[in-house]
């Protein structure tokens, strides 16, 4: 308990101002749809001073606006701007105190043209801190309107994200909100057109907005330039984005692809995107200039391990691993295509043996009174028919088929053990059947007994082949594992 008193202590506190103890100044920084920023100053210091509207004033406004603004003063974060105070006046429109920055990154990005690429990275993985710091708060906080003209540049350069005005703040026994519609429509992602909609100014579309961020940054135009309000909302709705510019990186295109998928749940995290742009700003560091620079400790030297492996890894060439793995594949189907055309030439002869076996057991109707004869063993007239004929032209196709596939080419010289041996073993077996058709045929045209032996051998054989084969496949699959 005395340690919960202690940091309950240490929490910053919103100070409550008195008109006479901020000066407003009349140089104006800026506009928002809740108020006017103007240059100040409060305890000899210079601050911002933002100025609600008129409209604002009521009373119940100005309670929700304190209630608001003691949840932000309780924020640090470099990247956030700070608020030191709040002036509720009775007959004057509220004030609040904040920190004062050089400018907004919508007045430092070029028109057009855009911010070099490392600057770009600088400030955006900026920014994307800073909403990890609000999605990861208690209760967690969506800013809902992030834009460049809310986010402002320190001396120093610092990206610090600023207004929250609309922002969205999900407690324990509900939401509090401000508006409906959220954002500036340029930015907004497609959830937040829609209040009863699935991940409604949820974290996911800070990310949205990010993308948008990164995308101008880049290209010194804000997303849907010159378009009314009703088209961006009919291209978003449907899935639609800006096109991206050849000439952007791949991996600057890839993440904010990802950043601005339809699916609030398809996009990454803001811990995902610090950790992706970091790698992007790694990939720009210059090699050390001598060797007397100190030496890469911890994290640093594993980010650049890490970066050398995905380096290698996208020089690879496809003639590795998945060309081995693709040429395989090719030969497995092919095998699969032989044997289901042995098996449907195996019907064809079956069909053929039921017809021979059916005329052959055709006997004529014998006289009555008649003592029936001794049959003698001799071949039937039939087999010298065109059914005879058609059976062996199937035989002589399917040794054609044989022979193709005894001369398939060889495993390359650098297949594994399990490969060389598998093409041996089938090998042997098409030889082994090659012969047994090659002898059928030589000797004499054969009696419908003599053909269906043979075919029945052949299926035999056809079995034992597809079973070699699944164990073969098996056997591989173990010792790739």
């Amino acid at each position: 308990m005395l340690r919960d008193a202690i940091a309950a202590l240490r929490e910053p506190v919103l100070v409550e101002l008195t008109p006479t103890d901020v000066e407003v100044g009349a140089e104006r920084l800026g506009a928002g749809g809740m108020g006017e920023v103007f240059a100040g100053s409060w305890q000899g210091s210079e601050v911002a001073v933002k100025r609600l509207h008129a409209r604002d004033a009521s009373q119940a406004a100005r309670r929700g606006f304190k209630k608001e603004m003691e949840m932000m003063s309780k924020l640090q974060h470099p990247n956030i701007v700070r608020v030191y105070g709040v002036c509720l006046p009775s007959t004057d429109s509220p004030l609040m105190v904040m920190e004062k920055a050089v400018r907004s990154l919508s007045d430092a990005i070029p028109r057009p043209g855009g911010l070099e690429l490392g600057d770009s990275l600088r400030f955006g993985l900026g920014i994307a801190r800073g909403l990890l710091y609000l999605h990861t708060r208690e209760p967690r906080i969506t800013h809902c309107d992030l834009k460049p003209a809310n986010v402002l540049l320190s001396q120093d350069g610092v990206p610090k994200i600023a207004d929250f005005g609309i922002a969205h703040i999900a407690v324990s026994t509900g939401l509090t909100t401000a508006a409906d519609m959220r954002g500036t429509i340029n930015y907004t992602a497609p959830e937040n057109f829609d209040i009863q909609a699935a991940g409604y100014a949820e974290p996911p579309c800070d990310i949205y907005s990010l993308a948008c961020v990164l995308l101008e940054m880049f290209l010194g135009t804000p997303p849907w330039e010159g378009l009314p309000m009703m088209p961006i909302f009919t291209q978003v709705s449907r899935g639609q984005r800006p096109v991206l510019p050849p000439h952007l990186e791949r991996d600057v295109a890839d993440l904010i692809s990802a950043c601005w998928q339809q699916s609030p749940g398809d996009r990454p995290t803001a811990n995902a995107v610090i950790d992706r742009l970091m790698l992007l700003e790694d990939d720009r560091m210059p090699p050390p200039p001598d060797q007397t620079q100190p030496e890469l400790t911890g994290l640093q030297a594993e980010m650049v391990q890490l970066r050398q492996e995905v380096a290698r890894l996208r020089a690879a060439q496809p003639a590795g691993l998945e060309g081995e793995m693709a040429r395989l594949s090719q030969q497995h189907q092919a095998q699969q295509q032989q044997l289901r055309q042995y098996e449907q030439q195996l019907q064809q002869l079956r069909q053929e043996l039921g017809q021979m076996r059916a005329t052959t057991n055709q006997q004529p109707a014998r006289p009555e009174g008649e003592m029936a004869q001794p049959q003698q063993a001799q071949q039937p007239p039939e087999l010298a028919s065109w059914q005879h004929v058609a059976t062996m032209q199937q035989v002589e196709h399917m040794q054609q088929q044989l022979t193709q596939l005894q001369q398939a080419p060889r495993p390359a010289s650098n297949a594994s053990a399990s490969n060389m041996w598998q093409h041996a073993a089938t090998m042997q077996k098409v030889e082994h059947m090659q012969q047994q058709v090659a002898a059928a045929l030589r000797g004499q045209p054969p009696s419908w007994q003599h053909v269906a032996t043979m075919v029945e051998h052949m299926q035999q054989e056809l079995t034992q082949f597809q079973r070699q084969e699944w164990y073969e496949r098996a056997r591989g699959a173990e010792s790739s594992q």
